[in-house]
């Protein structure tokens, strides 16, 4: 067999399996080629964001009567920072609540400078379930809009 078309045929076929999917092997257990999890690091809701480009982590946080979100890469490895002021979540029920930025000494992460957003809520008890739309937010220049946020199911 001709080498240059040996060499051709194994690079192809290798390109093809690093290009597929995201690059995360499947789940134990799974069928090959399967879909995976990306457990959320805090062990919140996962919400994605775009075609597998971004998640956001949701988790109410019942002892402290707050709502947490995280900003995370799309396999929920990495924060995220992005500049928001706050993020905006329009409740189902016609009212809204601003999650605001979070800093931290420990992280480095500042207001305008950070993957963490918080907003305290009366009566967590009634946080346990809820359906919102985020309107907007933009990830490293990438804008995304009406996100649906059903907590805690999520969309993962």
């Amino acid at each position: 067999m001709n080498p240059f078309l040996t060499t051709l045929t194994l690079a192809t076929g290798l390109a093809v399996i690093l290009l597929n999917g995201c690059g995360k092997a499947p789940e134990p257990g799974s069928p090959t080629g399967a879909a995976h999890d990306h457990q959320p690091p805090h062990g919140g809701t996962a919400v994605e964001l775009g075609d597998h480009q971004y998640q956001l982590e949701f988790l109410l946080d019942e002892s402290a009567s707050q709502l947490e979100c995280y900003v995370l890469d799309g396999h929920m490895e990495n924060f995220m920072r992005i500049d928001a002021e706050r993020l905006t979540l329009q409740l189902s029920s016609g009212t809204t609540i601003d999650l605001l930025p979070v800093a931290s000494r420990a992280t480095g992460e500042s207001v305008g400078d950070t993957s963490h957003f918080r907003a305290s809520v009366a009566r967590p008890e009634a946080w346990r379930s809820f359906s919102a739309v985020l309107p907007e937010i933009t990830v490293k220049g990438t804008r995304f809009e009406q996100i649906t946020v059903n907590y805690p199911q999520g969309d993962e």
